[in-house]
């Protein structure tokens, strides 16, 4: 049997893709992966899908049936899965090597060539990052 993984391919993209089912209505909710990686795009659904079951079961329990419209779980569903998605990428977006503006880096590189100890280097990058 196959496993469903709730992954479509759209282009060189991957998008999350799951249906909504309610009385009458079988509506589909669709979000970018943002990646066009198959084996990322694996381990995304992955969690993306454990997200859904686990906000289902919480709407099933906090909520009477019938209390909520189609739009407002469409709502839950669609912010539970971009918080997930947004956590599961933080990485991706996290600047790199471009945190100090350019005058701390060449003090900072100065400073070493100078031979001015480690503990002043470290002193410009934790002034920078404290915000002083």
């Amino acid at each position: 049997m196959r496993k469903q993984t709730y992954l479509i391919r759209k282009g060189a993209r991957y998008y999350f893709r799951r249906r909504i089912s309610a009385i009458m209505v079988n509506r589909p909710i669709t979000i970018t992966l943002g990646t066009a990686d198959p084996g990322e795009a694996r381990r995304l659904a992955s969690r993306l899908a454990v997200i859904w079951d686990e906000t289902e079961m919480d709407m099933q329990s906090n909520f009477q049936r019938g209390t909520l419209t189609i739009e407002e779980r469409e709502a839950i569903f669609k912010n539970a899965l971009k918080q997930e998605l947004a956590h599961a990428t933080a990485h991706k977006s996290a600047p790199i090597g471009d945190r100090l503006p350019q005058a701390q880096i060449t003090a900072a590189r100065d400073a070493a060539s100078s031979g001015t100890s480690k503990v002043r280097i470290e002193g410009l990058c934790r002034s920078y990052f404290s915000g002083a």
